[in-house]
């Protein structure tokens, strides 16, 4: 794990078309179940000329046993939001606005579990309460970037 710097940060609202997933907190479990997720938003969001404003995502609505669950997709803008009308596996989800803790994690997925873990001792020694959903943002394609350079941004919600 490389040196991580942790900032405040305001998270802005978000119209996210997604897909939820519930998946064992292992690498290959969460990998197989995001391609599977982030297939079937893109193909709903060509469908529906729905650009994405944001980068590809998970939001964490839980992580508790070994188990994790997200909604995994993009932002979409309010107007296109309005395209999908909730029915079916793909929906939007309004992910709100507030304070953040905000990492970014550089190398393999497989490294993610030690930058959360130092994330949530940041949280705690800030005197803070950490919340959901939680935003796993992945800044850089893993299909063109050398798996030492992909960048994780995290957002831990915090009261």
């Amino acid at each position: 794990m490389t040196d991580l710097n942790f900032s405040e940060a305001t998270l802005e609202a978000v119209s996210f078309l997604s897909v939820r997933k519930e998946m064992k907190a292992e690498p290959e479990a969460i990998g197989a179940a995001m391609a599977e997720a982030f297939g079937a938003v893109w193909a709903a969001r060509e469908a529906a000329g729905a650009p994405a404003i944001t980068p590809p995502m998970a939001a964490y609505v839980s992580m508790a046993e070994g188990v994790a669950t997200a909604d995994v997709g993009m932002g979409v803008a309010p107007d296109d939001a309005a395209k999908f009308s909730g029915d079916g596996e793909v929906r939007i989800v309004e992910l709100p606005a507030g304070a953040a803790i905000r990492v970014i994690h550089k190398g393999p997925y497989a490294g993610l579990g030690e930058t959360y873990k130092a994330a949530f001792a940041h949280v705690a020694v800030s005197g803070k309460t950490p919340g959901f959903p939680i935003r796993e943002s992945y800044l850089n394609d893993p299909q063109e970037t050398p798996e030492s350079d992909w960048l994780t941004q995290i957002d831990i919600p915090v009261s």
